[in-house]
């Protein structure tokens, strides 16, 4: 868990330090031993430890320039000093520079032991402090996010905690979205909502401005300020989650604004109306499969061919996909050129010819199979759209 790095230009004297000491029982799984300040400073910049033992007097760096040199770099290491009765001057100005003690030679096995375990409690204590005030700043900005893109949070206090949280008003452009995961029982299952957020604050929080976070229902929403493109990041988000979890996302996405305070309003907008956005570009079964079709068409197509036997209408899709079903069957009419009716219709219609080439399921029974409740409604469907019944279809099928 610690990493110790020993000091001394005497072998013996690091030899001794490294046995004198229960180091494991303390929580220090790593020990380096340098023999003087500049092979020392090489290995602290490598790897800076969490306490260091040093000397006073030892070659080419002795142990105050070393001191200065970590408190130069900033680093929180605490530093224990080992010195002989001639050196008090030196050791008034390390304490200066922040050490924890200093110990006179030769070393007394329980003084030192005293010292590490103090030292040990000393930072678990800062440890526990830093991860408390962690906690505070996550919650702090956790609420001013979702404060912010659900409009519950006025302009002067938003930049007021933008500007303590490092949040930036002044990008170049903003846009909210919202990551949910397809089918129900994900809504009843917190546990797995945390597991996604986690999955996609992992790859949200490698794009330099993007501020995300929870909402009150566990999913994960954000604002977009990087240069980058949105679509890679979702498409990150979404190829994590169904990889580690097994779980499919969809994406809602506001608009794009040069104004942070319109933020709410596109987010707003985005939820309403289900403004979907996803990675996949191509669906099957639809005319022209090579066109470039709106990734929210590609879902629906792709969820009528899996649940075509089901009771499938813009009314039930808009309540699995939380979204708008005027604005659905709109958006899939202008990508296809055909209500979403007329292709749930083909799909069944194809399905039903499938089957009839099988002389063991009566019309009534293919009828059920493809998604027709009334067998009679079922053959009229069918004729119309073959110019022959099911029985008629079949007999020409055997010739």
């Amino acid at each position: 868990m610690y990493r110790v790095l020993i000091v001394d230009d005497e072998l013996i004297i690091c030899k001794g330090l490294e046995m004198m000491v229960d180091w494991k029982a303390c929580g220090f799984t790593e020990i380096d031993i340098a023999h003087n300040g500049e092979e020392a400073l090489a290995l602290i910049e490598k790897n800076p430890p969490q306490l260091m033992v040093t000397d006073i007097r030892m070659p080419r760096m002795d142990g105050i320039q070393l001191v200065k040199a970590v408190r130069e770099r900033g680093l929180e290491t605490h530093i224990l000093v080992l010195s002989g009765y001639d050196d008090f001057e030196y050791v008034r100005t390390m304490a200066v520079e922040g050490i924890e003690n200093y110990l006179l030679k030769p070393v007394n096995e329980e003084e030192i032991n005293l010292n590490v375990r103090n030292i040990v409690h000393k930072m678990l204590g800062e440890r526990e402090r830093k991860q408390r005030a962690q906690r505070d700043y996550d919650l702090i900005r956790e609420n001013v996010i979702n404060r912010w893109m659900y409009g519950a949070i006025g302009d002067k206090e938003l930049q007021e905690r933008a500007e303590f949280l490092g949040l930036s008003l002044r990008a170049d452009s903003y846009q909210p979205f919202l990551l949910k995961g397809l089918g129900d029982e994900i809504d009843q299952d917190s546990e797995l909502k945390n597991r996604i957020y986690e999955v996609c604050s992992s790859v949200l929080s490698e794009e330099y401005g993007c501020y995300y976070c929870q909402n009150h229902s566990g999913e994960t929403i954000a604002v977009w300020t990087s240069p980058n493109d949105i679509a890679d990041a979702i498409g990150s988000c979404i190829r994590a989650v169904q990889e580690r979890l097994n779980v499919r996302l969809y994406a809602l996405i506001g608009d794009r604004t040069e104004d942070y305070w319109k933020v709410a309003g596109h987010f707003r907008d985005a939820v309403k109306n289900g403004v979907f956005r996803e990675e996949i570009r191509e669906a099957p079964d639809l005319t022209g499969g090579d066109q470039d079709l709106s990734p929210f068409t590609v879902r629906m197509a792709q969820y009528a061919l899996e649940h075509y036997q089901e009771e499938l209408s813009l009314k039930t899709l808009a309540a699995h996909f939380k979204g708008n079903a005027a604005y659905m069957g709109q958006s899939f009419k202008k990508d296809t050129g055909k209500a979403f009716s007329d292709y749930l219709k083909e799909i069944r219609i194809k399905k039903a010819k499938e089957l009839l080439v099988d002389k063991d399921y009566t019309a009534k029974e293919i009828s059920l199979k493809v998604g027709f409740q009334n067998d009679t409604y079922f053959s009229a469907t069918f004729k119309k759209e073959t110019g022959l019944s099911p029985a008629e279809y079949r007999k020409e099928f055997l010739k």
